[in-house]
């Protein structure tokens, strides 16, 4: 006996027999008794599904599919004749660099949804200067959805309010200069991804984050000269949420800087203010608008106490009018629109703008005040003076601005203005009521006077007054 198996004296041909027998009963055993063959479930591919969109103005190489989970699809975008790729938009999160690619390689991680964005590359201007707008996307962000829209309209009916506003002081129907597609309602609007990450590019750092930003795009300009159109630059920053957002927002020298979101739509303005949607579009809407003043050279200003009153006038823009905007009356001040009026992107005249680099500084032109008297009679603050400048000048802006108790200035917000003309022989007077201001009890005053320049420079002088017991002081 071997391992319970008897052997006994059998012809070969038995015992080849029962080998036969032994080796199946064997195998099956051997089989049968698997282990990994009881436990072993069936597996399931994950799938996720693309899709893909055609945008007008182009075709897209595949409309998408159903892929399994990792699978890397390559799609392309290809503008039609007469129209340009601009980025690629879709219910997804792919690093911002890539989106703006015509050939674009995506993993199948997730369901996704792509469209690319033609635009019409057939822009014009009656105007020989042009406002230009950047659309600047952080590296980790992505571009918010249906922007050349938004941005085109928001940017139109803008012209048409600064329209609207020029030509109601009697400056004639100026506004700022955009090259434009009117068949598709779209302006020209240059699309840039940044280098860095979001964080890269905060509100102050440490004074003006955006100064990183402008850097960047100064660098494209310099690369695409066909691009500068003027010397007036809107940037803007695509958001999350523009209520905790810290993105540029503000305006440097003839830069400013403001975000887009996804409800920053034109539609959505006129409607309740206390209706979320309604709030959210005018407090952005008009913030972009707001911003864009300080790239076309204005300051803050409020608005006359009377002017508060009216239903044609309202809030200043340059005040608190990114609230209102759209929504409530809102206006520019004739202040506001008499610097405009000397704007580069504001007239049709082949000249040299801004013949310095920097404004709002004396010693941009040879410019003196001389023989400045203030006075006061009958409720009214009477300015007189005659100017002697290298660059003529057409107007004079008087910006009331109070001194804070702490002795710093809010940066213009509630500072009242007036504007005057300069007559022929380069003097100018002007008689300002003192209840159009809102402090006028034992208040310290700013008295700041821009200067307007033909150029469309600005030459600022402040002095100072004080109110004791209603009555103003002069220090000058």
């Amino acid at each position: 006996m071997i391992d319970g198996v008897i052997f006994t004296a059998l012809e070969p041909k038995s015992i080849h027999l029962k080998k036969s027998i032994l080796i199946p009963i064997l195998l099956v055993f051997i089989f049968s008794c698997s282990p990994d063959e009881e436990t072993q479930a069936p597996t399931n591919t994950v799938q996720y599904t693309l899709t893909v969109t055609e945008g007008e103005g182009g075709t897209v190489s595949s409309e998408g599919g159903t892929f399994d989970e990792g699978t890397e699809v390559t799609i392309s975008a290809t503008p039609n004749e007469g129209y340009e790729f601009i980025h690629w938009e879709g219910d997804f999160s792919i690093n911002s660099v890539l989106l703006s690619t015509e050939t674009i390689s995506v993993t199948l991680n997730s369901d996704i949804i792509l469209t690319p964005v033609f635009a019409s590359s057939d822009y014009s201007s009656s105007a020989p200067y042009n406002l230009n707008i950047v659309y600047f996307t952080p590296k980790d962000f992505t571009i918010r959805n249906d922007s050349h829209r938004r941005i085109s309209e928001i940017l139109l009916q803008g012209q048409a309010f600064m329209k609207e506003q020029m030509e109601s002081y009697g400056f004639g129907e100026k506004t700022f200069g955009l090259l434009t597609n009117n068949e598709q309602n779209r302006v020209k609007i240059i699309y840039l991804t940044g280098k860095f990450n979001a964080s890269n590019y905060p509100y102050s750092d440490p004074y003006y984050g955006g100064d990183k930003i402008k850097e960047e795009i100064d660098s494209y300009f310099m690369a695409n000269p066909q691009d500068v159109r003027s010397q007036h630059t809107l940037v803007i920053i695509p958001v999350d949420d523009p209520f905790n957002s810290n993105a540029p927002y503000y305006g440097t020298g003839r830069w400013s800087f403001a975000t887009d979101n996804n409800d920053m739509d034109v539609k959505y303005l006129g409607g309740n203010p206390s209706d979320p949607i309604t709030n959210k579009a005018t407090t952005f809407i008009g913030g972009l608008m707001h911003e864009l003043g300080h790239a076309l050279n204005l300051p803050h200003n409020k608005e006359k106490v009377s002017e508060s009153l009216l239903s044609n006038k309202g809030t200043a823009l340059m005040g608190a009018g990114n609230y209102t905007y759209g929504t409530n009356p809102t206006f520019l001040t004739k202040a506001s629109c008499a610097i405009l009026n000397n704007n580069e992107v504001f007239n049709e005249t082949n000249r040299i703008y801004y013949q310095n680099e920097f404004y709002y500084q004396n010693e941009i032109h040879n410019v003196n005040i001389n023989n400045l008297n203030g006075g006061f009679t009958n409720g009214k603050i009477s300015l007189t003076g005659s100017i002697e400048s290298d660059i003529a000048v057409n107007s004079v802006n008087i910006s009331h601005d109070p001194i804070e108790n702490n002795g710093e200035i809010d940066w213009g917000y509630d500072a009242v203005i007036w504007n005057t003309t300069v007559a022929d022989d380069n003097t100018f007077s002007i008689s300002m009521p003192i209840n159009e201001l809102y402090k006028t009890e034992n208040t310290s005053y700013n008295l700041q006077l821009f200067l307007t320049h033909v150029d469309g420079g600005i030459s600022m002088k402040i002095y100072q007054y004080a109110f004791e017991d209603g009555v103003p002081s002069f220090f000058f």
